[in-house]
């Protein structure tokens, strides 16, 4: 792998780890208070109506969105792990490391465009990031002309 394309992908496992590290941060000291009455009703709601799942436990709108995000910020933070351990023990396997990249720029794409439905512009921009530089690290460059 060019060194060009080895260093997006560092950048875009990085960015990946970053933006896990930002959405823990909004999920843990984030978050308006709720302002108005519908807001204040529709807090209590989500946090106090509790509904069975399989498995016989009960829990509420409020803790299952939590539980989705923080396993959000640790599948972010994984995937970004494991694209720095390929990128760095795998540096002699161009192969493997094309087929990373590739692989990261897809799925990437897909939660942005997932981002671009239904989240806000900070995610929307951050998890962009990740897969501009995965795509452009997936890109084999052009093979030297022969003599």
């Amino acid at each position: 792998m060019y060194p060009r394309q080895h260093w997006l992908l560092m950048v875009g496992c990085w960015a990946a780890i970053g933006t896990a590290a930002l959405h823990l941060f909004g999920q843990l000291f984030g978050g308006a208070p709720p302002v108005t009455d519908s807001e204040r009703q529709l807090d209590v709601l989500s946090n106090t109506v509790l509904f069975a799942l399989p498995g016989g436990t009960f829990r509420s709108t409020s803790e299952l969105m939590t539980g989705f995000s923080l396993a959000f910020s640790g599948l972010l933070a994984g995937l970004g792990a494991v694209g720095l351990v390929v990128a760095r023990r795998g540096a002699a396997v161009d192969a493997l490391l094309f087929g990373v990249a590739r692989t990261l720029a897809i799925v990437w794409l897909a939660m942005t465009v997932l981002s671009l439905k239904y989240f806000f512009i900070i995610p929307t921009m951050c998890l962009a990031l990740s897969t501009i530089c995965f795509a452009l690290a997936s890109v084999r460059p052009p093979a030297p002309p022969r003599d």
